[in-house]
């Protein structure tokens, strides 16, 4: 695994400024995570979740678009949970600097992941547009090659906030 999320370190064909801030993105994600009162244990996860690559090439489909894909690595640790959605965000952030809000996330849970399994999370732009974008996420147990789970995330840029009005 990449130490830190050190641009450096990670593989792949994206510049070291889209690898770098996909890397200040997931380190937005996270939260301070306090071992003493065991609290904020997801954040702590976030803290853990390493990105080893970020890709950017045309699609096999549509030539003419370009698709990225970042993978990330984990290791599960008892009592765990969650944070996909964190990395399900970095192919947006690659490929138009951009996270954009939730629509939706519909994830398929496949099988169970044993403590002390490493995780492979990969994640794909599906499609950019105007309006949605669509991301496309695995996660897999590099131990035993069996998927785990998988899930779209359906997206939208923020809306801009309405004028108030003052009365």
């Amino acid at each position: 695994m990449v130490a830190n999320n050190d641009v450096q370190n990670m593989k792949g064909n994206a510049s070291d400024e889209i690898k770098a801030a996909c890397a200040r993105m997931l380190r937005m994600y996270r939260g301070k995570y306090n071992k003493k009162t065991n609290t904020s244990f997801v954040d702590y996860i976030g803290a853990r979740i390493q990105i080893t690559e970020i890709d950017i090439q045309p699609m096999a489909i549509a030539p003419n678009r370009k698709e990225a894909t970042v993978i990330c690595e984990i290791t599960v640790e008892e009592g765990k949970h969650g944070k996909r959605r964190r990395c399900s965000s970095l192919p947006l952030v690659a490929l138009v600097g951009i996270p954009a809000v939730s629509q939706s996330l519909n994830m398929v849970y496949h099988a169970p992941a044993a403590v002390g399994a490493p995780l492979r999370i990969i994640n794909k732009t599906v499609a950019v547009g105007a309006r949605t974008l669509i991301c496309r996420g695995e996660i897999w147990d590099m131990e035993n090659t069996r998927l785990i789970a998988s899930g779209v995330h359906h997206k939208m840029d923020a809306s801009k906030p309405k004028p108030t009005n003052k009365l």
